[in-house]
């Protein structure tokens, strides 16, 4: 296989005390299942023996197990496959210690559009947790590194994980894994959900069942159009850790919402962000626990009431 065979060429001409990827993999037992996969994409061997200061987060053996024992039909999807590769590899070198507590998030080599269109790259939220790392991905699936730093030649660092990352899925996969299903009733009825879907790089703010219940009247046909468009942002992925104090972003709407931050609290308008950096393949969503209004003509977007109900 090619991967495995790479490895005699390149040991005649490694650097002296420099281990390749290939190398560090071979000698690895418990990442074999990693390597009998990577050997099967001919591009994915270029990239990890040619990058340089790439970082790859390798699952374990039992985590590969776990990941076919839940979705035994996975060895028959070899595009699907090559996608979970290519979103374990980070194309930038990402040590331990360089990993913020609030969080930081990783563009990945998965860009291929049938999973993710975030340009530059689906990313994955590596934070640390005390003495931990953990990397989340979609559907908020939680992964720890349990060896980190672990150097190979050309810069590059891997990390070891208990768990394979999960591809972030698209707008209706997570809104109904989230109990999130008014929201996804009312963008089928206005016809909004395929866009929705597949707008690039977008942030969603997705209010809770709770959130449509406690509205005194929910609106209907354009009126619910416009309010569910106040709550979309094309063109701008907006994570938690680039959202600004006093921001005011742009949406499919036409009209502006604004980001207040108190604390480690975060606010759209007058909505408190109940879960933050829900990974889509589209961007991020966070999870509000009011609709959205969009304001009258003129009007600036409301701002956070002292006293605020969270």
């Amino acid at each position: 296989m090619m991967f495995k065979t790479f490895v005699r060429a390149l040991a005649f001409t490694a650097v002296v005390n420099a281990q390749s990827i290939v190398e560090l993999l071979q000698q690895t037992p418990n990442l074999s299942t990693l390597l009998d996969l990577v050997d099967n994409y001919p591009d994915i061997v270029q990239a990890l023996t040619t990058t340089p200061n790439i970082t790859v987060f390798a699952p374990t053996n039992d985590a590969f197990a776990e990941l076919l024992a839940a979705q035994p039909d996975l060895g028959n999807q070899p595009d699907t496959i090559k996608a979970v590769l290519q979103y374990h590899v980070a194309p930038s070198r990402i040590p331990a210690k360089a990993i913020p507590k609030r969080g930081t998030f990783a563009p990945t080599l998965l860009t291929n559009t049938s999973f993710s269109l975030v340009t530059g790259g689906q990313r994955v939220k590596a934070q640390r947790k005390g003495r931990r790392v953990t990397l989340t991905s979609g559907g908020g699936a939680e992964s720890r590194v349990v060896t980190a730093d672990v150097q190979f030649d050309n810069g590059g660092i891997v990390h070891i994980i208990d768990k394979v990352l999960t591809i972030p899925a698209d707008i209706a996969s997570t809104a109904t894994a989230a109990n999130l299903t008014t929201l996804a009733t009312a963008l089928t009825q206005t016809n909004l959900l395929d866009t929705v879907n597949t707008l690039p790089d977008a942030t969603v703010f997705a209010p809770t069942n709770e959130a449509f219940a406690a509205l005194p009247e929910v609106p209907t046909g354009d009126a619910l159009a416009s309010v569910l468009t106040y709550h979309v942002v094309n063109g701008t992925v907006g994570y938690s850790t680039v959202l600004e104090q006093g921001q005011q972003i742009p949406t499919v709407n036409g009209a502006s919402v604004r980001v207040t931050l108190a604390g480690p609290a975060i606010f759209i308008n007058r909505s408190f962000v109940v879960q933050r950096d829900v990974l889509v393949k589209t961007g991020v969503v966070h999870v509000i626990n009011r609709v959205l209004i969009p304001p009258a003509a003129g009007e600036a977007p409301a701002a956070p009431e002292g006293g605020h109900k969270l």
